[in-house]
């Protein structure tokens, strides 16, 4: 390998490769002339992606009759998974946690895991009789994600700086493939990767081939396939626009909802009109991370319809109208059945493609000495309440085939709440619950997501009679941040998303400890009169 476009001063310092205007030496040699009849995104990923694709399925050493296994369904992941079938795999496996990817994937005729809701491994062994994939492809790199030990302790080396490379996915392929069996990995990786499986590697007899895309030696055969219809990259597309107005969408990228126009004719700008037709029901809108999501929303171009029981939703709305989009308040008790019905005869006529079920209450103290009316409201509240909503919505939703729901669960789920009982009962009960509405209504076009936070700066704890706790007088994560991180994860069809990377550590750890010694650690955080001095 001589260089490459915009990729360091490692690989010849070239700068573009994904710009407006590119320096290209030896002209004679780089360019591919393409030939009259074929639309520029027909050959447009011939540049990068496809080869790399194609190079991963090659390196693999695909034979007629194979199982292959594919980590990560972004772009050279999905062009692998298409390579491979063409190259003659019998059963192609893909493997990623991103609903729209892994629906691509089966679109091109791939068997899929996600990896958030199945153990890959036990997975894999039962799809191929106990023997495992023939070839696996890393097209993850050194980035990967989930709540797997390894990749914890990786972030947080990363986090101190003593780490380089998440390499999860590719430990977990190496694990996985056949006695045997061939690796290939055009994943990027970058410096150091420790906790390596090579003895695995050794008593498997397993070849692992890797390195950057050779794209000049696969652009002349790629192109013939593509011009002779062997080959369909334009799948890959999901956004046209004009180029003037990439560096804007690009940073909004993250919290759009749907695909833009197809047709290029017209770009969405962030702000639509009022008559748009499109609906975000969030409750709990008032303060705290319900707001923040109605932020989210309205920013992405949705209608409003916000819902609390305190007169502050006014001035919310207020706030949202701000945005530039529509906005209706009502104020009901979503702890009565009542206050339900109430809000659904409005919501019943709005075409509701979000629901953000955010409402929710807390009580703290030892729960004999709660009133129990107050502990019955919470669970009328954060259970009973939701659960209606969800239900009256969703089934509007079904019927459309179409729709997102974000559930706010907690961590505290997670654990025997000590002096935060029912609390955490309920919270436990959501993050169930999301889980199982979520698999119940997986290939209807109604996708389900668990928020599960940690300690939030909102009025949460005030409320809760929690400010003389530990947990009460502590640090909290920002509401906003965590809005915008829900908000990206319902957009993107996950099932669950934990905010914070501390978080996450407690989420991995709370398998490990024993619920006696969990209840005991949440004592002595809820508590009343534990906050330091």
């Amino acid at each position: 390998m001589s260089g490459l476009f915009g990729y360091s001063h490692m690989t010849g310092g070239y700068a573009g490769g994904q710009a407006e205007y590119v320096r290209v030496p030896f002209s004679d040699v780089g360019p591919v002339v393409v030939p009259d009849g074929l639309e520029d995104e027909q050959v447009l990923f011939l540049s990068d992606i496809l080869p790399t694709g194609w190079m991963a399925a090659e390196n693999a050493g695909i034979e007629e009759g194979d199982t292959v296994a594919v980590w990560g369904c972004g772009p050279v992941g999905l062009f692998a998974i298409q390579s491979a079938l063409l190259m003659g795999a019998d059963q192609v496996i893909a493997i990623d946690h991103y609903p729209r990817r892994l629906e691509l994937a089966r679109s091109l005729g791939a068997k899929i895991i996600n990896f958030e809701t199945t153990k890959v491994g036990e997975a894999l062994m039962e799809m191929t009789g106990g023997i495992g994939p023939d070839a696996v492809i890393d097209a993850v790199g050194m980035e990967a994600h989930g709540f797997a030990i390894d990749n914890l302790l990786e972030i947080a080396k990363q986090k101190v700086g003593i780490g380089a490379d998440r390499g999860h996915a590719l430990r977990e392929a190496i694990m996985a493939v056949r006695k045997g069996g061939r690796v290939s990995v055009p994943g990027v990786y970058g410096g150091f990767l420790d906790k390596f499986p090579l003895g695995a590697m050794m008593e498997k007899g397993i070849e692992i081939r890797t390195g950057q895309t050779h794209v000049q030696r696969y652009s002349e055969d790629l192109l013939r396939r593509i011009e002779a219809g062997e080959i369909d990259t334009t799948f890959l597309i999901s956004h046209r626009l004009p180029l003037e107005m990439a560096p804007r969408r690009l940073q909004e990228f993250p919290r759009q909802s749907e695909r833009m126009d197809q047709s290029g004719s017209q770009a969405r700008s962030g702000m639509m009109s009022e008559d748009n037709g499109r609906w975000a029901l969030v409750t709990g809108a008032s303060t705290g991370i319900g707001y923040h999501l109605a932020i989210c929303c309205a920013e992405d171009g949705y209608n409003l319809l916000v819902c609390a029981d305190e007169d502050q939703i006014k001035q919310a709305a207020e706030d949202f109208r701000e945005r530039g989009t529509r906005v209706e308040a009502i104020r009901a008790d979503l702890a009565t059945e009542s206050g339900v019905a109430d809000l659904y005869r409005v919501a019943r006529h709005r075409d509701i493609h979000l629901l953000v079920a955010n409402a929710g209450i807390g009580l703290g103290d030892a729960f004999l000495d709660e009133d129990l009316l107050e502990a019955q409201r919470v669970i009328d509240t954060n259970v009973s309440g939701t659960l209606s909503l969800i239900h009256k919505i969703g089934h509007d939703m079904r019927q459309r085939s179409s729709g997102r729901i974000l559930i706010t669960g907690s961590i505290a789920g997670f654990m025997p709440g000590s002096f935060q009982a029912v609390y955490n009962g309920t919270k436990a009960f959501l993050d169930s619950f999301a889980f199982a509405l979520g698999n119940e209504l997986k290939q209807t076009g109604v996708t389900v997501t668990c928020l599960m936070p940690g300690p939030t700066d909102t009025p949460f704890f005030e409320r809760a009679g929690l400010e003389d706790t530990k947990i009460g007088a502590g640090d909290k994560d920002d509401p906003a941040e965590v809005a915008k991180t829900a908000y990206k994860a319902m957009m993107d069809g996950r099932a669950s998303v934990v905010t914070g990377f501390m978080n996450k550590v407690r989420v991995a750890f709370s398998d490990i400890i024993p619920e006696p010694t969990l209840a005991e650690m949440h004592r002595r955080m809820a508590e009343p009169g534990s906050a330091p001095d």
